[in-house]
């Protein structure tokens, strides 16, 4: 919606696409993003080499105990699981499948959106979602995360990693920036 509220669309604009070739790689880094946009918003599909995993974002190279999380998942073996990060080393960004024993042509999910991410003056807040779907086992899961980091300083760089081993080849990211 426009800032007139008659319904207009805002543009998104693709900023970067990152595609894993080859060797898996530990983590994707979005250098240098243009201080020219309102909002942020990063999608990205992406297997692990190991287990299934959590896809995790840190800011500008932070690696402090500088970022809150409270998520929660729903799973497909039944139940509903929540959790509260206070002052962790990243944020939630996702979900990504396992490689050992997941279904191969399966990729998990990882959406995170990051508003007045160039603003100066104040934290940074982010809301992310993710999926994985290890057809056929009891593994898939959607999840929902809120998340804030301290910074107070524009984002400049955004790296996307894994908890829990490398991120595999034909994994992408894509970074678009919208008003």
């Amino acid at each position: 919606m426009g800032s007139s509220g008659g319904g207009v669309a805002a543009a998104i604009t693709k900023i970067e696409e990152q595609v894993v070739a080859g060797a898996p790689v530990a983590q994707i880094d979005f250098l240098a993003i243009p201080q020219t946009f309102r909002n942020l918003l990063l999608i990205a599909r992406l297997n692990g080499d190991g287990v299934n995993a959590v896809v995790r974002a840190q800011f500008n190279a932070d690696a402090a105990a500088n970022y809150d999380t409270l998520s929660y998942a729903a799973l497909a073996a039944g139940g509903l699981v929540g959790a509260l990060l206070a002052a962790d080393t990243s944020l939630f960004a996702g979900d990504a499948n396992g490689g050992a024993g997941s279904d191969p042509q399966s990729f998990g999910y990882a959406e995170l959106w990051i508003p007045s991410y160039a603003h100066a003056a104040m934290r940074k807040t982010a809301m992310a979602r993710g999926a994985r779907n290890d057809t056929p086992t009891a593994t898939q899961r959607v999840s929902y995360a809120q998340g804030t980091w301290r910074g107070e300083v524009p984002i400049t760089q955004i790296r996307l990693f894994l908890d829990a081993g490398n991120i595999e080849a034909e994994s992408v990211a894509t970074l678009y920036g919208f008003a």
